[in-house]
């Protein structure tokens, strides 16, 4: 996989990042609430059980989405997040956890894994299986007034 690191100076320009051709979005281990302190809501399970006013912290989940979703997730005050974008949706049997470190990068480009952003505050690692989408955004980083 090819790689690049970048400091986003502005929200937007993490959005810009993003490939416009790729709909099927996965976060791994998103954390939707930045804060330690109990937030008050419902929860609606799988199984058909809704947990209704309950208050819950340090909620975390793998998340399947498309562009849009992922555009809405943005605007979360989170500060870390590991997103894969792919040409196809993730497979229910696929645990990134569950892999053998040796083997991660292939059985991601087996299931249609093109590109993987990991997000720390104002810094973004992105790796690709696509050298050009690389180098398209080393060009368009680089040719941005500073």
């Amino acid at each position: 996989m090819e790689e690049i690191q970048i400091v986003l100076r502005t929200e937007e320009e993490l959005w810009e990042l993003f490939d416009k051709t790729l709909d099927h979005i996965m976060l791994d281990r998103l954390y939707p609430y930045a804060r330690q302190d109990w937030q008050k809501g419902s929860l609606k399970m799988g199984n058909g059980v809704n947990l209704e006013d309950v208050e819950f912290r340090y909620l975390s989940c793998d998340l399947r989405t498309n562009l849009k979703g992922l555009k809405s997730i943005l605007k979360l005050p989170v500060y870390g997040l590991r997103v894969f974008q792919s040409s196809k949706p993730w497979p229910s049997s696929l645990i990134l956890n569950r892999l053998n470190e040796g083997s991660v990068d292939k059985v991601l480009a087996m299931n249609g894994v093109r590109h993987f952003f990991a997000l720390s505050y104002e810094f973004v690692t992105i790796r690709s299986f696509d050298p050009e989408f690389i180098a398209r955004i080393k060009h368009n980083f680089e040719s941005c007034p500073k």
